[in-house]
C-alpha cells in the first residue's frame, strides 16, 4: 500500500507525538500518583504505630500502678498470711479492700483488681473475697509459675463476682509477688483486668475522623484475637487465615495485598515491642486509594486531550507544510499543476505551549503541596504544645521525635510554664491583637533559646503560653532564671511595641508530666494582676 509524503509524515510524527505523550503521562503517573500511593501506605502504618504508642502508654501506666499496689503493707500481710490474730486479719482485709476499690474507681479503664495469696489460698478482689477452691474464678492460680516478672493475658472472660455472674471480656496484667522472684519462690499474684471494649476504644479514637472502611484489630503471638470490631470473632484463632502466615513470619511493620472473598484487600500491620501483639488493619484496596481516583482520572483526561490536540495540530501543519511536495510529485506525473502554498501555521507552537503548561501545572501542584506541608508546621506546633499543657503528652522520650518537625526545642527536664497577657491597649483591634501576640511569641522564643530552650504559642484573646526548659540547675535557680528572661521579654515588648505585658509564672518542675501543674499555677498567678 502506497502512502503519500503527507501520509508518511503524518504517521511518523503521530507515532512520535503519541509515544512522547504516553511516556510523559507514565512518568508523571509514576512520579506523582506513585509517590502519593506510598505516602498513603506510610500514613496508614503511622496510624497503626500511633495506636501502638497509645496502648503501650496505657499498659505501662497500668503496670506501674499495679506494682505500686503490690508494695502496700496490707498486701504484704495478705500475701504472707501473717497476722497476730483474727481481728488484725479482718482489719487488714478491710483496709486492703478499700485500697483496691479506690484504685479501680480512680482508673476508668480498670474493670477489677485481684490479689491471690498462694500461702493461704485466698483470693481478694475489689468486689469480693473467696478461697481458690470456692469459685470457678480460680483461673489466676496457674499463673503463679509464669516466666518473667509480668504477663499480659489476652482476652478472656472474667466474672464480676464470686457467684460467676456478669461475665465480661477483659485483658489482664498479672505480676508475681514478690515483684522480682522466680517460680518456686513466689507468695502470690496481683492482677488487674481491663475491659476489651476499653482496648478497642483506643483503636476507634485514632480512626474516629476517618471514613475508610475495613477492619482494624489486634492479635497475640499465637494469632488469637485480642480485640476486634466484630465481637463475634473474639476468642477465635486466625492462624489459618490466608494472609496470617505472612504476618506472623515478619517482624516490625509492613504492607501487602491479598484477595479475600474475591475482593482485593490491603493489609497493614505493625508489631508492639512491649507486648509482642500485632496490630492489623485490613482495608479494601479500592478504599485505600480512593483519594487518588480523581488525580488519576484528571491525568488520564489530560493525556487523552494532549493526544487529540497533537494529532489535530499535526494534521493541519502537515497539510500546509508538505502538501506542496505532494503537488510537485503529482505535477511530475502530470496530474496536478503547482501552486504556491501559504505561510506556515503557528499552531505547532501553540501545541508545544500547551505541553509546557501541563508541566508547569504539575510543578505548581508539587510546590503547593510543599507549601501546605510548611504551612502545617504552626498548627502541628500548637497542637503538640497544647497536648503537653493538658497532660496528654507527658513523657519526653515519646514526645522527642514529634518535636523535630515543627522545630520545637525543649530539654528533657526542668520546666517552667508561664501565661502572658497583653494589656488592654494592645487589644483594641482583633487584627492588632493577633499580630501583637505573634510578636510576643517570637520575642519570647528568641530570648529563651539564647541560653536555654523554650517555646511559645498563641492561646487567643491576647494570651499566650510559654514553656521554658533548662539544661542544668535546680528548681529554685531555674525559677529565678525564668523570671530574668521574662523581665527581658516584657522590657522588649514595652520598648519596641509600647505594650504592657503581664506574665503569670508557675513553679519549676523536673519532669514533663508536671507541666500541666505549672501551667495551672501560671494561670492562677495571672488572676492576681491589678
Amino acid at each position: 500500500m502506497k502512502f503519500s509524503i503527507t501520509g508518511k509524515v503524518m504517521i511518523i510524527y503521530s507515532m512520535v507525538f503519541i509515544t512522547v505523550i504516553l511516556l510523559t503521562f507514565w512518568m508523571s503517573y509514576a512520579g506523582t500518583v506513585g509517590r502519593l500511593k506510598q505516602d498513603l501506605k506510610d500514613t496508614h502504618i503511622a496510624l497503626l504505630k500511633q495506636i501502638d504508642d497509645k496502648i503501650e502508654l496505657v499498659f505501662r501506666e497500668t503496670d506501674r500502678k499495679l506494682l505500686s499496689m503490690s508494695q502496700e503493707l496490707e498486701n504484704v500481710y495478705f500475701m504472707y498470711d501473717s497476722y497476730d490474730d483474727t481481728s488484725q486479719k479482718y482489719t487488714n482485709f478491710y483496709g486492703l479492700s478499700n485500697k483496691l476499690k479506690t484504685l479501680v474507681h480512680a482508673n476508668e479503664q480498670f474493670s477489677s483488681v485481684m490479689l491471690y495469696s498462694d500461702v493461704s489460698g485466698e483470693v481478694l478482689t475489689d468486689k469480693t473475697f473467696f478461697k481458690r477452691n470456692e469459685s470457678r474464678e480460680n483461673w489466676l492460680v496457674p499463673y503463679i509459675d509464669i516466666e518473667g516478672y509480668s504477663k499480659w493475658i489476652t482476652t478472656h472472660k472474667v466474672a464480676d463476682g464470686a457467684d460467676g455472674e456478669k461475665e465480661q471480656d477483659v485483658v489482664t496484667l498479672v505480676r508475681p509477688y514478690p515483684s522480682i522472684s522466680g517460680p518456686g519462690y513466689r507468695k502470690g499474684l496481683v492482677a488487674v483486668n481491663m475491659k476489651e471494649d476499653v482496648l478497642y476504644k483506643m483503636i476507634k479514637d485514632i480512626f474516629k475522623d476517618s471514613t475508610q472502611g475495613g477492619h482494624t484489630f489486634i492479635i497475640d503471638d499465637k494469632a488469637n484475637i485480642v480485640t476486634h470490631d466484630d465481637k463475634s470473632l473474639l476468642y477465635k484463632n486466625l492462624a489459618d487465615a490466608p494472609y496470617m502466615k505472612q504476618i506472623m513470619s515478619q517482624s516490625g511493620d509492613g504492607h501487602f495485598t491479598t484477595k479475600l472473598d474475591g475482593i482485593q484487600q490491603s493489609v497493614f500491620y505493625t508489631v508492639s515491642t512491649y507486648t509482642g501483639w500485632r496490630i492489623i488493619s485490613v482495608v479494601p484496596e479500592s478504599q485505600v486509594y480512593q483519594p487518588l481516583e480523581s488525580t488519576r482520572q484528571f491525568m488520564m483526561a489530560i493525556a487523552l486531550g494532549m493526544i487529540v490536540v497533537a494529532i489535530s495540530v499535526l494534521f493541519i501543519v502537515n497539510r500546509r507544510t508538505f502538501k506542496p511536495l505532494d503537488r510537485l510529485v503529482r505535477k511530475m506525473s502530470g496530474t496536478f499543476k503547482v501552486t504556491h502554498p501559504g505561510n506556515d501555521s503557528v499552531r505547532n507552537v501553540a501545541g508545544l505551549g500547551y505541553l509546557e503548561t501541563v508541566f508547569d501545572q504539575m510543578f505548581m501542584d508539587r510546590e503547593q503541596l510543599g507549601k501546605q506541608v510548611r504551612d502545617s508546621k504552626p498548627v502541628l506546633k500548637w497542637r503538640i504544645i497544647m497536648d503537653i499543657l493538658s497532660g496528654y503528652r507527658s513523657d519526653y522520650a515519646s514526645v522527642r521525635n514529634h518535636l523535630e518537625f515543627p522545630e520545637i526545642r525543649l530539654f528533657p527536664n526542668m520546666y517552667v510554664v508561664c501565661t502572658a497577657e497583653i494589656g488592654k491597649e494592645g487589644r483594641s483591634n482583633p487584627k492588632d491583637e493577633t499580630l501583637y501576640t505573634y510578636a510576643l511569641c517570637n520575642v519570647a522564643e528568641e530570648l529563651l533559646n539564647m541560653e536555654n530552650a523554650g517555646v511559645a504559642i498563641d492561646l487567643g484573646s491576647g494570651s499566650s503560653a510559654i514553656i521554658i526548659s533548662f539544661a542544668e540547675g535546680d528548681e529554685e535557680q531555674n525559677h529565678l532564671r525564668a523570671l530574668t528572661v521574662l523581665e527581658l521579654v516584657m522590657d522588649v515588648m514595652k520598648r519596641q511595641f509600647g505594650l504592657l505585658v503581664t506574665i503569670g509564672v508557675g513553679r519549676c518542675y523536673r519532669e514533663m508530666k508536671d507541666i500541666p501543674k505549672s501551667y495551672d499555677e501560671s494561670q492562677k498567678a495571672l488572676q492576681y494582676k491589678w
